[in-house]
């Protein structure tokens, strides 16, 4: 199904002390949120001298997705601070999904990168996540904690067209049931997922405008698969357009497709990484 694209996030967090040992002998804690939920994420330091990495993820998807965990080793083996997490609802992340909006999703990204990073961030965020990444980095909240951004397939904009894209061809009763606020679980081949009215139109307020230049001025990485069936390689040539940085760079790779955790591209991950770490 391909998608056309066109807050106050944070108040006073704790961190709270739970931990549990993985059989991947991963430490996941919880970052308490304001309204009562907590996230689950791990934290891996490393050198104090060198940036953390971050990773956002995508729509419907955590910190145990193949590109976090990639990642992970990676940094482990690199001695870079890392961060992965799960956003509300999802992974070992609790929530209620009737209440969830997309808001709580950009606000966990907001909470993670001022409670958890470092002064020096390199931010990384896969589809919907690098919509989450670009719109964090271009607010003056958050834009001096961000050191550098790498968006794969960055999915700007999405909620609101995939949403009617879906509704237009659900029978009757159950755009009724949409329209009445409940949730409705619809399945594709990246796995289940629940829709709801509100948690697309609210979605609007983080909205880029692509009309407008993008106010986001430390260096951005644009990764992004030709072989993209969900969001139109192309889109990302619009993005770059708009950004105000001067130190932006669009990669296209040929024959990776979304998901863009192939061997090759993970290591295109890798490499660039590498280029934005070792910079100076």
């Amino acid at each position: 199904m391909s998608i056309f694209y066109g807050i106050n996030c944070c108040r006073n967090i704790t961190l709270t002390q739970t931990i549990r040992t993985m059989a991947t002998n991963a430490q996941i804690k919880f970052l308490q949120m304001p309204n009562g939920n907590k996230i689950a994420y791990e934290k891996v330091d490393g050198a104090a001298n060198l940036p953390t990495v971050m990773f956002v993820p995508g729509f419907m998807s955590g910190k145990d997705g193949d590109k976090p965990k990639h990642l992970r080793e990676y940094c482990i083996n690199k001695n870079y601070t890392y961060i992965r997490y799960d956003p509300t609802c999802i992974g070992e992340s609790p929530g209620d999904w009737t209440s969830l909006e997309f808001e709580d999703w950009v606000e966990n990204a907001g909470s993670v990168l001022e409670n958890l990073g470092s002064t020096q961030n390199i931010v990384i965020g896969s589809s919907m996540g690098g919509w989450i990444s670009l719109w964090l980095a271009s607010q003056e909240r958050y834009r001096e904690k961000v050191k550098s951004l790498m968006v794969i397939a960055p999915a700007l904009n999405f909620l609101r067209p995939f949403y009617a894209e879906i509704v237009r061809k659900l029978p009757e009763e159950i755009r009724d049931k949409l329209e009445r606020g409940e949730i409705h679980q619809v399945e594709d081949e990246y796995g289940i997922k629940p829709i709801k009215k509100s948690f697309a139109e609210n979605s609007a307020k983080f909205e880029i405008d692509l009309c407008q230049p993008i106010e986001i001025s430390c260096p951005v990485k644009i990764l992004h698969g030709v072989d993209d069936d969900t969001v139109p390689y192309k889109n990302s040539l619009g993005i770059m357009e708009k950004l105000v940085t001067e130190e932006v760079e669009v990669i296209y790779r040929k024959g990776a497709g979304h998901r863009f955790s192939d061997e090759e591209s993970l290591k295109l991950i890798e490499s660039n990484l590498e280029k934005i770490i070792h910079k100076d």
